[in-house]
This record gives structure tokens, C-alpha cells and sequence, in this order.
């Protein structure tokens, strides 16, 4: 059971959200070759590693995305901050 978030209190949202890095990966997806020519789904586009359709600054946006989602449950990001979130 979670609390409803109210629109008044921004500071309840949880600020080591990777949704950033998320954000940045799913529209740099959905510009890439795989995606936009090729026709392909997002999900096949984001297991696909052939640089040829998908530029490695997705791939680098991906591999920062599993990490950011991995710190999450990592205790010393909890009391520090997750460096990757934004």
C-alpha cells in the first residue's frame, strides 16, 4: 500500500528515480535507424547491439539505465544518492 502522491508536495516524489536517464533512452531509441526505418518494435530495437542500427550513444544510455536501476537497491546509493539519477 503506497500513499497518493499530492501535486502540492513535490518533495514526496522519490528523487532517485531513474527517469531521466529512462526518458533520454527511449527517445534516442525511437530515433534511431532500427526504430524509424527498419520498422522494428522498441523491444527488439533495445536487444539489438548492432551498431549499424542503433548508435552507441543508445547503448551507453541503456547500460547507464541498468545501472541506475541497480543502485537503486544498493544500500550505500540509498544514503548517499544515486549518482545517476538526475
Amino acid at each position: 500500500m503506497s500513499l497518493p502522491l499530492d501535486p502540492k508536495k513535490p518533495w514526496r516524489k522519490a528523487s532517485n528515480s531513474c527517469h531521466v536517464v529512462r526518458n533520454d533512452m527511449v527517445t534516442c531509441f525511437q530515433k534511431s535507424r532500427c526504430f524509424q526505418e527498419e520498422g522494428m518494435s522498441y523491444k527488439k530495437c533495445l536487444h539489438n547491439m548492432d551498431p549499424e542500427f542503433v548508435p552507441e550513444r543508445c547503448q551507453q544510455l541503456r547500460q547507464a539505465y541498468s545501472v541506475c536501476r541497480k543502485n537503486l537497491l544498493n544500500a550505500k546509493y540509498r544514503m548517499r544518492g544515486n549518482s545517476l539519477s538526475f
